[in-house]
């Protein structure tokens, strides 16, 4: 070989090689057991900035989990933090002063709508989240097909999705098993007609046994809750929720409330209130109120926890009951059916508001790519979403029944996990909330319960919540529903021509135009 075709072979040697260097962004070429080569040429980017907003976030900006993620994806995070309890007022300050994060979560009342008028959102393409978040994508479109409604405004998609879930899975009733067994059942009530047998029988037969008649059937948080999840499975035995919007049999979305279903129910629990089945107190009743009430046996009938509340041990409605009550257990029951068959069990449906990021990155192709890759990593990459949520193995955490346990008691608290590590909800949000890491949200003897207690019931979900500007025209039309909810079950509206009366001034207060929107918006999430 002359000298010059030597020469020519060791250029495009040198040529190829550097090439291949420039197109890498890892810190430099590694042999297989990951030592750099002192040979290779090394070219890396400057860390990318990312102004990033979530949940609870770290005390400083060097915490374990954000300087794991930084080192991961070559990035540099500017936390922006915001407290829970008054996110949007503080969120609108940093508008204000031309801070827009450049990807964050919704909290405080927060819509895409609402921030996509003040000119906020980044807008993004679908076909981009696809490309660069393939796993999330394909998972969450076979939990709710319909997902991308939630982000879009006007044709254009201004959020990547985020859901929930265990919103695909019905609100279930619950019982004293104690008293059950004291009334002669053996099994919880499978029926309206064997529920409001139990409702009786736990009023008026003692089923505590203390001699004196000072328990009740069922109560509901009237002071907290605008009668959404008000007696929901007593609604859904005859197939309606009175706080929904769903199909009539032509396919057209009607108010529940102002339905035959909704009237044939509210006579029901008129009659049980008259008879003092239901606590008098429901009206004044919050959360916290229900809760101790459920736990020190004024009542033995709940309807408003989703499965996982009811896990014994660890569930928000059976833990302090088995201590306060260690020779009873919580007993799931069906999902009532009706005297029309079977019933329907209220969902909150899967979808969330969704991530988004600030208007300066529509403009900024890699910056947009980058938080895409990362949120795939966070939500389908079982190493990148175990640190991210939970911190280091061996240190922070280890596995326990095949799911994540925290070792530091204390970080089984989200805002101390946070503050303290930077994990859970600030950089990762998929804690429950990613369909494929579901495998570490719940042990598989947990995922069992939800199979037995939740398969095979039929479920109805909102298909319309009014928008801002259905509210702001018609300010009453939820107060009117409210006071009449409760004069229905109170007894105070008689439920024949007082139903038709009520049914005639909320179609009058705006229940039409709103009847109008929700139809308009109907059609155009189901094409």
């Amino acid at each position: 070989m002359t000298r010059l075709r030597k020469w020519s072979a060791r250029l495009s040697l040198i040529l190829t090689v550097s090439v291949f260097a420039g197109c890498t962004s890892s810190p430099a070429e590694t042999t297989p057991k990951g030592e750099p080569t002192a040979s290779t040429p090394v070219t890396k980017e400057s860390p990318m900035e990312i102004s990033w907003a979530g949940l609870y976030p770290p005390n400083d900006n060097n915490s374990k989990v954000q300087q794991y993620l930084e080192k991961k994806f070559n990035v540099k995070f500017k936390n922006m933090k915001f407290d829970r309890s008054n996110w949007a007022s503080q969120f609108n300050v940093k508008i204000a002063a031309g801070e827009i994060p450049d990807f964050f979560i919704y909290e405080g009342g927060l819509t895409v709508q609402t921030l996509q008028k003040q000119g906020v959102l980044a807008e993004i393409k679908i076909e981009e989240i696809q490309k660069y978040m393939p796993k999330y994508t394909k998972s969450v479109l076979e939990l709710e097909p319909t997902i991308w409604t939630v982000g879009n405004v006007e044709g254009k998609n201004y959020g990547i999705p985020q859901t929930f879930p265990p919103g695909a899975t019905p609100f279930l009733p619950a019982y004293n098993g104690k008293w059950l067994k004291a009334i002669g059942y053996n099994e919880p009530p499978k029926t309206i007609k064997e529920f409001e047998d139990v409702m009786y029988k736990f009023r008026n037969n003692d089923p505590d046994g203390n001699g004196k008649k000072d328990t009740y059937g069922l109560s509901a948080r009237g002071k907290d809750q605008n009668g959404f999840y008000f007696f929901n499975s007593v609604f859904g035995a005859f197939g309606v929720n009175p706080y929904q919007w769903n199909p009539d049999k032509n396919g057209n979305l009607q108010f529940g409330m102002i339905t035959e279903e909704s009237r044939q129910a509210f006579k029901l629990l008129s009659k049980w209130y008259k008879d003092g089945v239901i606590d008098p107190e429901f009206v004044t009743e919050d959360e916290p109120k229900r809760r101790q009430n459920w736990v020190n046996g004024r009542y033995g009938y709940l309807d408003g926890g989703l499965w996982y509340h009811y896990l014994p041990g660890i569930g928000a409605y059976s833990a302090d009951f088995k201590i306060k009550n260690p020779d009873s257990d919580v007993v799931v029951g069906p999902i009532l059916s009706g005297p029309n068959g079977p019933g329907v069990g209220l969902a909150q449906g899967v979808k969330q508001q969704p991530f988004s990021m600030g208007i300066q990155v529509e403009k900024d192709e890699k910056k947009r790519i980058k938080i895409l890759q990362i949120l795939e990593a966070l939500s389908t990459d079982d190493e990148v979403y175990l640190y991210a949520s939970y911190g280091e193995k061996g240190v922070d955490w280890d596995m326990k029944n095949g799911v994540p346990a925290m070792i530091n008691p204390d970080y089984n608290d989200a805002a101390k996990l946070g503050a303290s590590i930077g994990g859970g909800f600030f950089f990762s949000f998929f804690k429950t909330k990613s369909p494929l890491m579901d495998k570490y949200s719940y042990s598989q003897a947990e995922l069992d319960m939800r199979e037995k207690w939740t398969k095979g019931h039929k479920i109805t979900v909102n298909q319309y919540p009014p928008d801002t500007k259905t509210k702001t025209e018609h300010p009453n039309l939820g107060k009117m529903q409210s006071e009449f909810f409760l004069k229905f079950i109170l007894g105070q509206v008689d439920l024949d021509k007082g139903f038709d009366d009520f049914v005639m001034q909320w179609k009058k207060e705006g229940g039409d135009d709103t009847t109008e929107a929700a139809n308009i918006a109907y059609k155009a999430m189901k094409k």
